[in-house]
């Protein structure tokens, strides 16, 4: 198979590698950031909490509806308000952090393969890695995933990069302090798991090359402290601020939510891998190459040689690579198969090696080829573990149409109605109108009117069943626990917000949103001044009310007011 070159003006590449891989993957990843609505409930929650930081000024404290939302840490919301405050307030800009995530993920790949197995493996995965349906969809879906994975695939990076200087008697230990850096980044951006995988990666892998002293070389003092630096600060804070975070958010979200069940996204055992296989494709159908492949012919002899299992070799060999890849792909598949919850995006970290392997086992491409071999290797007979320039093509062209029709196929079977309300209702709310939620969280409907001033949320906070799980309810409810003035205010069960329709102190007009069931619950609103309502491709019929207080005390059967 012919070198793949990124950078056809070889001159200028040679001093700036990353130049025309680096253009070129940020060009494909913001191809159609823009042309989907923000789905629910993940982009609308993380959008609306970005937003929300951006309008009130409160950087520090993420807020959900009002209440301190301590489900993840900030880094994610701190990137998209700083991309908002540049750019607007836009679904896509709030994406942007989860499209620098992936080009940081695919360009550390490029260039770390390129120092360590020679720009053509480093071409091939990075193309792979960047058709990749999974990959392509995580970098432009606005969620923490991608950065999370983006963080700890650069750590891993980093690390593993120190080490091999260490091997070649090069300067090594800025590249620790950088790993122990990203790793800062990464548990700012979803705890823990930030340091503990690719941290729990490099152990293992120097381990089994018998490494024990480039181990003890990342152990590194200064590394350590830049890592406190990173993320103390903002932890510390917030349980200063907010008595109790350190127990909700390491107890609770992080070794709790990870080792019980009950909560939502249940899947068996082999759930991930069946994802990575059918979320990669077409990619995925290469590793079918080996099995025709006969072991007298050239093709085979480029599969990857990873010399007896036991037996150790150089971290810098083909052969240590190559263990790199396996111990990062099945130690991170294995970390997150085990609890119960499993996401999809839980699995990005391990894109990267996914792609290594993709392109060492399947396409057999070696990372020791000699230079020359391009010319020698068209003087080889073709047989049938060759693969052709026209099954590698037309395997490029499919993952690239597969991407865009991922994401044409997610924008026309789930319409969100929640833009079009908003920017029918945005004109008409005056300044004290309030936002009522019916039996729903609409964060997407929050994020497009830009309202910085909390909705109330009708539900039935009062019903223990519906507050058990894993779910939005819940969500709200623990978020209240840090803030119960704010919970007291924007929290209403029906009965209380009948109660409040009758209220004096009510003298603006109210908004009401909510599917069509929800008139069953509240019946005054079949007598409601309807305004707005979904097209019919919205299958739960979303709703816009509005009540002025004169409508509300009449439609609430308010008693009259007694006159002295």
């Amino acid at each position: 198979m012919r070198s793949l070159s990124l950078c056809p003006w070889r001159a200028r590449c040679a001093r700036h590698p990353f130049l025309v891989p680096g253009v070129l993957l940020a060009l494909w990843l913001l191809a159609t950031i823009g042309v989907r609505p923000l789905a629910m409930p993940d982009e609308g929650r993380y959008g609306s909490v970005a937003l929300h930081m951006l309008l009130s000024g409160d950087w520090i404290t993420p807020r959900l509806d009002g209440m301190p939302f301590f489900h993840k840490p900030p880094l994610y919301y701190w990137l998209a308000a700083g991309a908002m405050q540049l750019l607007g307030a836009a679904p896509w800009v709030a994406r942007l952090p989860a499209a620098l995530a992936a080009w940081t993920m695919g360009m550390g790949t490029y260039l770390f393969l390129r120092s360590h197995a020679g720009p053509r493996i480093a071409g091939w995965t990075l193309l792979v890695l960047a058709t990749m349906p999974l990959l392509f969809g995580g970098g432009q879906y606005l969620n923490l995933d991608m950065l999370v994975g983006a963080l700890i695939s650069v750590t891993i990076l980093a690390g593993a990069h120190a080490v091999l200087q260490a091997q070649r008697q090069r300067p090594f230990r800025r590249w620790v302090w950088i790993a122990y850096g990203l790793a800062g980044l990464g548990v700012l951006a979803k705890g823990l798991i930030g340091i503990v995988l690719p941290g729990g990666v490099l152990l293992v892998w120097l381990a089994w090359q018998r490494r024990g002293a480039d181990i003890l070389r990342l152990l590194s003092p200064v590394g350590m402290g830049l890592f406190a630096v990173v993320v103390l600060p903002w932890y510390g804070a917030m349980e200063q601020r907010f008595p109790g975070f350190f127990h909700y958010f390491f107890v609770y979200q992080q070794f709790q939510r990870f080792a019980a069940g009950g909560f939502n996204n249940a899947h068996p055992a082999w759930f991930y891998p069946a994802t990575l296989i059918l979320m990669c494709l077409p990619w995925t159908l290469w590793f079918l190459r080996p099995l025709w492949c006969r072991s007298s012919g050239p093709a085979a002899r480029s599969l990857p040689d990873m010399g007896a299992w036991g037996r150790p070799v150089p971290p810098d060999s083909a052969a240590g690579l190559d263990r790199l890849a396996v111990v990062w792909l099945l130690l991170i598949l294995l970390f997150f198969s085990l609890p119960e919850s499993k996401l999809v995006g839980y699995i990005l970290p391990v894109l990267p090696a996914w792609a290594f392997l993709v392109v060492r086992i399947g396409m057999g491409i070696s990372s020791e080829q000699p230079r020359s071999s391009s010319a020698s290797a068209e003087q080889t007979p073709a047989n049938a573990c060759s693969p052709s320039p026209r099954l590698v093509g037309a395997t490029v062209l499919g993952a690239v149409a597969l991407c865009l029709a991922t994401v044409i196929a997610i924008t026309l079977m789930r319409p969100q109605p929640a833009a079009a309300a908003a920017r029918w209702l945005a004109p008409r709310l005056q300044p004290g109108d309030q936002v009522v939620m019916l039996d729903s969280l609409a964060s997407d409907l929050q994020f497009h009117l830009a309202k910085p001033t909390p909705s109330w949320i009708v539900s039935v906070w009062d019903d223990p069943e519906a507050m058990w799980g894993d779910t939005w309810r819940k969500e709200l409810w623990d978020a209240g626990e840090f803030d119960p003035a704010v919970r007291h205010d924007n929290l209403l069960t029906f009965t209380q917000f009948r109660q409040r329709l009758c209220s004096p102190t009510l003298t603006h007009t109210l908004w009401l949103w909510g599917s069509v069931d929800v008139e069953r619950t509240l019946p005054l609103l079949a007598h409601a001044p309807l305004v707005w309502q979904a097209p019919a491709s919205d299958r739960d019929h979303r709703r816009l009310w509005q009540l002025t207080p004169a409508d509300a005390h009449r439609l609430a059967g308010c008693p009259a007011p007694v006159s002295r």
